[in-house]
């Protein structure tokens, strides 16, 4: 599965939050979800480095501290997250 999460506008969330985390995470978890009833076990999750907010150094890493300013890199954020611990709990 290739997931790009919907949205992907850093302004908009600002004005409407909660159909960023509707569409970004809680369509994640779902989606998640159809994967394990359907015996899927691969995904490539697009995120974005909205995740990482205002870094103070650079270049971004995999080591950069995720500190989103926005409800989209917020969700995003929540998103990896969702799928992190999806993955784990079938480890």
């Amino acid at each position: 599965v290739v997931h790009f999460s919907g949205n992907a506008y850093v302004g908009e969330s600002m004005v409407r939050p909660e159909d960023y985390f509707q569409n970004i995470t809680v369509s994640t978890v779902a989606l998640l979800r159809a994967m394990g009833s359907a015996g899927v076990s691969k995904l490539i999750f697009s995120s974005s480095c909205a995740t990482f907010g205002s870094p103070t150094q650079f270049p971004i890493t995999e080591q950069t501290p995720q500190r989103p300013t926005n409800p989209y890199g917020a969700a995003k954020l929540q998103a990896e997250q969702a799928i992190i611990a999806y993955v784990k709990a079938r480890k």
